[in-house]
């Protein structure tokens, strides 16, 4: 009787090994398929940076995954060009880290991510006329509304060495992509004709957080009624009474705000002066230094101040963090009441401060008979009116220095001045679209921290247990075969 080759041991084993083979061929092309598919929509890869350098916060995921208008992130350079920047220039692994965020944009919301190539096709860098591009800017658009960033508007330099030391992508991106996609955004007026000092840091802070920065000619121009905050900063020289009435008349319009800096090094100014007192705000002469060695952070001109009550406090990540003010004029309040007025100081030194007086020598110090006590750096005057039913109130904030709002102080993630000034002008703006403060991420050789039980643990797995595991797997199946 012929034999059914069907039935033959050999040949049911052989002919299930290779169905067995074949399906599992098909699964590992499904999984890649699948695995290819889940990667371009979902993010999949896991960041083990101590600082999550690689991920967008839940701020910004929150922010993007709600949005009602789709956004385009335009980078002015291919993806290899783009990386190339950081390899020529030292930061190589910040280029990665933008280029990494840029994707991550487009898998939590409606934001694409186009690269563009200015040297294959130059005509790109003339739909912006009014930027000035170049290799490496970045476009954030949302209709016919876009913010451009530079290069370096992503990353902060070393003020010594030039070199990048930090990431701010996040924070420009997220607070870009706010900006573009409000139809109508908050306007800050920077006055100047006076020869104001310098608050380019306070701008610059306040614009990556969704404020739109514009400036005015206090003497020639007039103040646009849609500014939510009028910045005067340091002027050298007098402002005219009829120059003053513009900014009286912008806060009589309701709800309106002023921040004043005061500077040591500004000659009396009559016609400012009065204005403030109107609203119960003195300037004084000298400059606040700190006696006491224990709160001296790099000079005595450097002084740690306290939260003045709670009016801004609410909504920051932590009251721990310390506020500087740096060579400061002390800010006096001639009341605290006065019908529809009022003051508080929002920021004040310790009583251990002191007041060098004015024109000192350089090589000045407190004596055992320096009087001290706590100066004011910061008070807010406000004055509220009904206008119908609705109460409207307008604010001047003095502050005794343009250093409190310095780019090096308000980058020091140490201090809480960058994100005390959002909060305030968010809360006194009523900026519901309030942007996101994201601390700056550097780059460095990440470690994982392990204890030495689980390094004991894991040396035990590895260099023994394993190795055994994989031992006695095969002899079980080398006599499993071999008694078949």
């Amino acid at each position: 009787m012929k034999k059914n080759i069907f039935n033959n041991r050999r040949f049911k084993h052989g002919s299930l090994a290779t169905i067995m083979t074949i399906g599992l061929i098909v699964l590992v092309v499904l999984v890649n398929i699948i695995a290819s598919m889940v990667a371009d929509r979902l993010p999949v890869n896991i960041d083990l940076t101590d600082n999550q350098m690689y991920e967008l916060s839940q701020e910004s995921v929150d922010y993007v995954k709600q949005l009602k208008e789709p956004v385009t992130i335009e980078v002015f350079a291919s993806e290899d060009d783009f990386n190339k920047m950081g390899q020529m220039y030292g930061f190589e692994q910040f280029t990665k880290q933008a280029m990494e965020l840029f994707k991550k944009y487009s898998l939590y919301g409606d934001v694409t991510v186009n690269y563009l190539d200015p040297y294959t096709n130059p005509d790109i860098l003339s739909k912006y006329p009014k930027e000035s591009l170049g290799l490496g800017s970045v476009v954030v658009s949302c209709g016919d509304r876009y913010r451009a960033l530079a290069l370096f508007d992503l990353f902060n330099l070393d003020s010594q060495t030039g070199m990048v030391v930090s990431s701010k992508v996040e924070n420009a991106v997220t607070n870009a992509i706010m900006l573009v996609t409000n139809a109508n955004p908050t306007t800050v007026t920077v006055l100047t004709g006076v020869n104001t000092g310098d608050v380019s840091g306070l701008t610059s802070l306040l614009k990556s957080n969704g404020y739109l920065i514009q400036e005015t000619d206090i003497l020639t121009g007039q103040i646009d009624p849609n500014s939510s905050i009028v910045i005067l900063a340091a002027p050298m020289v007098d402002i005219p009474a009829e120059s003053l009435k513009k900014i009286d008349e912008y806060l009589d319009n309701g709800g309106k705000n002023l921040y004043y800096f005061a500077d040591p090094t500004q000659p009396k100014l009559p016609n400012v002066e009065e204005f403030l007192s109107e609203w119960g705000i003195g300037v004084g002469t000298g400059t606040v230094v700190e006696t006491d060695e224990n709160k001296i952070f790099f000079d005595r001109s450097f002084v740690m101040q306290n939260y003045g009550g709670t009016s801004f406090t609410e909504g920051l990540g932590t009251t721990q963090n310390a506020i500087l003010a740096v060579q400061y004029r002390p800010i006096e309040q001639l009341f605290t009441e006065n019908s529809n007025r009022t003051t508080q100081a929002l920021m004040y030194s310790f009583d251990t401060a002191a007041l060098m007086p004015a024109n000192s020598e350089s090589d000045w110090q407190p004596s055992s008979d320096t009087e001290t006590k706590s100066y004011n750096a910061l008070v807010l005057g406000q004055r509220t009116v009904l206008e119908g039913n609705d109460q409207k109130t307008s604010s001047v904030a003095v502050f005794g220095s343009t250093l409190i709002a310095d780019q090096s102080i308000l980058s020091m993630t140490a201090l809480n001045n960058a994100e005390y000034l959002v909060n305030m002008s968010n809360i006194l703006c009523d900026k519901e679209d309030s942007g996101v403060i994201i601390t700056e991420k550097t780059s460095g050789n990440q470690t994982l921290g392990i204890s030495n039980t689980q390094k004991t643990v894991i040396n035990l797995v590895f260099q023994y247990l394993l190795p055994v595991a994989i031992i006695v797997a095969g002899v079980v199946v080398w006599a499993r075969r071999r008694n078949r």
